[in-house]
């Protein structure tokens, strides 16, 4: 193996422990909040429960190489069925709450989506119903406006619904969740309690 050199910046790097440290103690207020928002939702919601287990907070340190940390509720998924919502903070990227429908739960609330699309077109909202359906990146080539989406004509396995705020915007993390939580659940006609 050949020797490996170190440059200068990445000595500094690795004898500074305040960055990391810092990035902890902002995951972990990041965590205190999704985790918070979790219970928050299903008391708003607790009709979720009746079918989806309780809001799970899932973590990790390398999605495309970076940190993040998910909350999922309400949480169903299995090979050929999948009702969930899942709010994201993506370090670097992006915050985002998106609806991912697949098989039972597609077929079960298509209808009521194909109603709401008119009112989709005014909002923030971008689609995905191909590619990777665990590519969570709006950013992604599949990813498309509702103008783009033929909902009526095409088949298609699975349907996500997402909107996204930049990362920068994680003061409003918790008025952007509920918002979307609340949008998401009326674009399906599950809002009520």
């Amino acid at each position: 193996m050949k020797k490996v050199k170190y440059s200068k910046r990445q000595i500094e790097l690795i004898q500074d422990s305040k960055y990391l440290l810092q990035k902890n103690d902002l995951l972990l207020t990041i965590e205190r909040e999704l985790i918070h928002l979790g219970k928050e939702y299903q008391e708003n919601y607790s009709h979720l429960l009746e079918i989806s287990p309780p809001a799970k907070l899932s973590k990790g340190e390398n999605l495309k190489g970076l940190p993040y940390r998910v909350m999922d509720f309400p949480r169903i998924f299995s090979q050929e069925d999948v009702f969930a919502i899942r709010t994201i903070v993506w370090w670097g990227k992006q915050i985002s709450v998106t609806l991912h429908l697949k098989g039972k739960y597609l077929k079960l609330f298509k209808p009521q989506l194909n109603s709401s699309l008119a009112s989709l077109i005014s909002k923030d909202y971008l689609f995905s119903v191909d590619g990777d359906e665990w590519e969570h990146d709006v950013k992604a080539l599949n990813y498309t406006s509702v103008q783009e989406l033929n909902m009526k004509h095409e088949h298609f396995e699975f349907l996500k619904i997402a909107t996204f705020k930049p990362i920068s915007a994680v003061n409003d993390l918790s008025s952007f969740h509920k918002k979307s939580v609340k949008e998401i659940l009326s674009f399906i006609g599950y809002d009520s309690n």
